[in-house]
């Protein structure tokens, strides 16, 4: 019993660690590429646009990853509605706290990329599916 109890704990903290769990479908590398997916300049350029965004926010060089829980909790916030759909999920999950402050930085990150102000409702819904690992999940709305 006492071996079974200890491996479910490696597990758990094994997966508190990890942040995204993306299940990627595999590709064939003959077809041509879309012409609606983005080039790698285009990435680049909205990730450089995230990072300008954070560094206006924070006032100085700093990704969302690196922010204390206070800087988290200070500058990045929440709406209510949105605070209560991640402790619901973290309930639901049985997530630690250092699992949902990771939500809640993928989430800021997630919203700088599209250029957004604040965290909405869908890069909160995105960052929660991306932890179960099941991207295909499709939510517009975090509160009813």
């Amino acid at each position: 019993m006492f071996r079974l109890t200890r491996i479910k704990y490696q597990v758990l903290f094994v997966q508190d660690r990890i942040d995204i769990i993306l299940h990627l479908t595999p590709v064939n590398l003959q077809q041509e590429r879309k012409e609606d997916a983005p080039s790698s300049s285009d990435i680049q350029k909205r990730v450089q646009a995230s990072r300008d965004l954070q560094y206006k926010r924070h006032g100085k060089v700093c990704c969302n990853a690196d922010l204390s829980i206070e800087e988290v909790r200070t500058m990045i916030p929440l709406t209510e509605e949105q605070k209560s759909f991640l402790q619901n999920k973290a309930v639901k999950e049985n997530w630690s706290n250092r699992v949902q402050m990771k939500m809640h930085r993928l989430a800021r990150t997630i919203s700088d990329l599209r250029g957004e102000e604040v965290v909405s409702d869908e890069a909160l819904w995105e960052a929660v599916a991306m932890r179960r690992g099941n991207s295909g999940l499709v939510k517009k709305k975090v509160v009813k």
